[in-house]
């Protein structure tokens, strides 16, 4: 690729998000699951600003022809984040495997870039099975994944380089006494894509007693903002909540989410909830994080907090969902060797 493409296909990919927020704005665009509408026209808004940011880089390494990437079901914003690497690095062919649970979606996306990329790239997509998976890639040089440990382990028996990214979550560190304004900030982290995310949080470990009344009037305000995804089962996640009650000290239920007062990490994957662990001091919170330092995503925090995770973003309280441009999902992971052989 000549250094001199790279801006002009950038700005064609710009233009084709900028029509795709507009009418995902409007309502025009079509998707199996209802998102939580302000946070995905943010995280758009954001990733056209890195796009802009990407437009000055005065070179690049150019990547294999062609590539296949496994979208995760958890989030439907991978493919806006992963699409300028692919450009940069000169990639002339891509298909996205979509996810069970949104097809439609993604789907929508690439119509917007495939009209106005138009013979800069071949784009393809489309939900598969998992061994039409596995027979389709064969014809493609590199593979990207996210998934879990399975299929990894999947992935090790094909003879295609690959990168993978695992399953992670993030939590938050509270030292001070939050007003009000704090505690919104981090119900926003905690129910940005019903706590389904890598970069929503999951735990708040924090050495203040915190007004119960003041945290349900937060995250009951924040939740009108952010409300269920379409596929929210409320019967569901409260079921996975009860599992996990004899280690809660207490647990508070909102009209559409579940917090738990814990004196110790559990560990539990229901939507829309979060723990929160009471520690004395930094000693105890390393200590309690320690076993699980290479599954952490992202950390926001008024003060102190681990450096000795994976976490690949650090961020203050309501800005986990927010990454800063040349963020690639895992820490050491950067645009030059993004499509490198690599698993992490």
């Amino acid at each position: 690729m000549r250094k001199g493409d790279v801006p002009l296909l950038l700005d064609k990919y710009l233009k084709a998000l900028k029509e795709f927020l507009q009418d995902y704005s409007s309502g025009e665009i079509p998707s199996d699951v209802k998102y939580q509408d302000v946070l995905i026209s943010n995280i758009l808004q954001g990733c056209i600003k890195c796009v802009e940011n990407f437009k000055i880089r005065s070179s690049c390494v150019v990547g294999p022809e062609k590539v296949f990437v496994f979208l995760p079901g958890n989030v439907p914003v991978v493919i806006f984040q992963i699409f300028p690497i692919l450009l940069i690095r000169g990639v002339r062919e891509v298909f996205f495997k979509f996810p069970s649970r949104e097809r439609s979606f993604p789907g929508s996306f690439l119509s917007y870039v495939t009209r106005n990329l138009k013979n800069e790239m071949e784009v393809g997509g489309a939900y598969l099975t998992h061994e039409e998976s596995f027979r389709k890639i064969t014809g493609y040089d590199f593979v990207i994944a996210f998934g879990g440990g399975e299929f990894e382990r999947a992935l090790t028996e094909v003879s295609k380089p690959y990168r993978f990214f695992g399953p992670k979550f993030s939590f938050g560190v509270l030292w001070n006494q939050p007003e009000g304004v704090t505690l919104e900030k981090i119900a926003f982290d905690v129910l940005s894509f019903d706590t389904r995310g890598c970069l929503s949080m999951r735990y708040l470990f924090t050495s203040q007693k915190l007004d119960e009344e003041l945290l349900l009037h937060a995250f009951s305000k924040v939740s009108k903002l952010l409300p269920p995804e379409s596929d929210f089962d409320i019967e569901i996640a409260e079921y996975e909540v009860l599992k996990n009650s004899l280690d809660a000290v207490r647990i508070l239920k909102g009209r559409d989410f579940f917090i738990l007062l814990s004196n110790r990490l559990i560990e539990i994957s229901s939507p829309r909830t979060l723990v929160i662990v009471n520690i004395d001091n930094a000693e105890e919170l390393d200590s309690l994080i320690s076993p699980y330092r290479n599954n952490i995503q992202g950390i926001a925090s008024d003060g102190y907090y681990p450096e000795f995770t994976s976490a690949s973003h650090i961020a203050v309280f309501g800005n986990l969902q927010f990454p800063p441009c040349g963020w690639y999902f895992e820490k050491g992971v950067t645009l030059d060797n993004f499509l490198e052989v690599c698993n992490v």
